[in-house]
This record gives C-alpha cells, sequence and structure tokens, in this order.
C-alpha cells in the first residue's frame, strides 16, 4: 500500500513539475517572440535612416558635380575670352 502512496505521489510531483515546466517555457518563448519583434523593429528603422542618409549623400553629390561642371565651364569660357576668342587655337572648351 506505501508503494501505491509513493507512487501516486511521484506521478503527481512529476505532474507538476512538468506543468511548471512547460509554463516556463511557454513565458520564455513568448518573451523570445517579443525580443525578436522589437529587434527586428529597431533594425528595419535603422535600415530605413541608413537608405534615406545614402539618398540624400547621392543627391548632394549629383549636386556638387553639377556645380563643378558649371563652375569648369565659366572657366573655360573665361579662358578663351581671354585668349581673344579663338583666334588661330582651339576653344579651351
Amino acid at each position: 500500500m506505501r508503494a501505491k502512496t509513493l507512487l501516486a505521489a511521484y506521478r503527481e510531483i512529476s505532474r507538476e513539475n512538468t506543468l511548471r515546466f512547460e509554463l516556463a517555457m511557454r513565458s520564455l518563448s513568448s518573451e523570445i517572440r517579443e525580443d525578436v519583434r522589437v529587434h527586428r523593429e529597431e533594425s528595419r528603422k535603422y535600415f530605413e535612416a541608413l537608405h534615406a542618409q545614402a539618398e540624400e549623400e547621392a543627391r548632394r553629390t549629383d549636386e556638387l558635380i553639377a556645380e563643378s561642371r558649371a563652375q569648369r565651364q565659366a572657366l573655360l569660357s573665361i579662358l578663351d575670352r581671354m585668349s581673344g576668342g579663338g583666334g588661330g587655337a582651339a576653344p579651351a572648351t
């Protein structure tokens, strides 16, 4: 009779431990999913900001290139005028 009581007690303890473990794993799993969700959102925002910054840098680079070309053309035009407008020499442009 004592063996049956001990066996029943062991089964009850094992069942309770299993339920606690399952509950802890569900909780942990939920926390991990939330952490992953937050991390993904932070990563998305970071890379969107990085992309926007790259786009702005590309736009600014295009502006600088256009400005440089305009300045070069203006300089070459001044040099052409200073050389007498062409005469026998080829234009600086």
